[in-house]
């Protein structure tokens, strides 16, 4: 037992060593310093931290978090740990989402695969959500096809820090304003803890949200402080091609806005945003559009954009379809 009424000092110029093989008691009621000028080694069958604030001075929490890059140094990830001032809003929803989006929404972007369009068809019919005749009602356009490109190439790396992790809480940073759980177990729509799955590890998936967080969910927020993320993570469907399940996809709505203002906006993020797939997804059975924006950190992206109508492509490009 080290115990002091005042204070402390605990100083080695080369390695300090503390090793129980039970219990380890420091306490002080004024302060407590250990400091070493080489290595400092703390072993015991048990290690405790309790009560106050815990802070770090200098270096990182983790050492494989001393190479960050700089980008994802500024986004703290992996860093909640260390940090007391992250603080969860709730903002009340001006709309509910019902099982049909919810349905319409978790749908894979198939290409047109006849299996899963079959399969959500029987579906959304067998609740009552949508008749036949919804679902073969062509939509009314409301604009010209329009050809919209990117010329953003830019890619914030995300931290190779993300790859070792076998685990993180739904309270992990990815970049300042989004957890995981927001891009995963907490989406609107879809809620899935994330697993390895498509040939990727945790780490890999991890990784790839961070990347989506970053140069995606974001600059969209910049623009839109009224957006959301309906759906990130899912678990591996019916279709390989589906970029969700790899963490490299989010669907996101917008709070209190109109159908009609989707096409406006699907239009200036197509324009601003760098992407693999941005797809503006409208349905006639539910109530708002949404859209879906995809992202490779490896910088092989498509910038690829398309208009949905009921979960099949519509058209190259963007066309209003409410």
């Amino acid at each position: 037992n080290l115990k002091s009424g005042g204070v402390v000092n605990s100083q080695s110029s080369g390695n300090f060593n503390i090793k129980s093989g039970s219990g380890l008691r420091l306490q002080s009621t004024g302060q407590t310093s250990v400091k070493g000028g080489a290595a400092v080694n703390i072993d015991g069958s048990s290690v405790n931290i309790l009560k106050g604030l815990s802070t770090v001075a200098s270096g990182a929490v983790d050492a494989a978090a001393a190479d960050l890059p700089e980008s994802a140094k500024n986004s703290q990830a992996g860093l909640l740990n260390a940090r007391k001032d992250f603080v969860a809003i709730n903002i009340a929803d001006s709309f509910s989402l019902g099982l049909a989006d919810n349905l319409c929404i978790e749908a894979e972007e198939t290409t047109d695969s006849p299996e899963n369009q079959k399969i959500l068809r029987d579906k959304l019919i067998s609740k009552g959500l949508a008749t036949s005749e919804q679902l073969d009602t062509d939509p009314v356009e409301q604009s010209e096809t329009e050809s919209v490109s990117t010329n953003n190439k830019q890619v914030i790396a995300p931290s190779d820090f993300c790859l070792g992790l076998t685990e993180a809480p739904d309270s992990f940073k990815l970049s300042p304003n989004f957890t995981l759980g927001q891009l995963s177990s907490r989406a609107a729509c879809s809620q899935n803890r994330i697993v390895p799955q498509a040939g990727l590890s945790h780490g890999q998936i991890l990784q790839n949200l961070q990347a989506v967080a970053l140069n995606i969910c974001e600059p969209v927020l910049n623009l839109y402080p009224n957006m959301f993320v309906t759906s990130g993570f899912r678990l591996l469907g019916s279709n390989p091609t589906s970029q969700h399940p790899k963490g490299q996809a989010v669907d996101i709505q917008f709070k209190g806005l109109p159908a009609a203002d989707y096409f406006k906006i699907a239009n200036l993020l197509a324009q601003s945003l760098n992407y693999d797939q941005l797809l503006l997804e409208y349905s006639n059975y539910t109530k708002n559009p949404w859209i879906h924006i995809s992202f490779s950190a490896n910088n092989k992206n498509r910038n690829q954009v398309l208009t949905f109508w009921n979960n099949k492509t519509y058209a190259n490009g963007l066309v209003k379809l409410a």
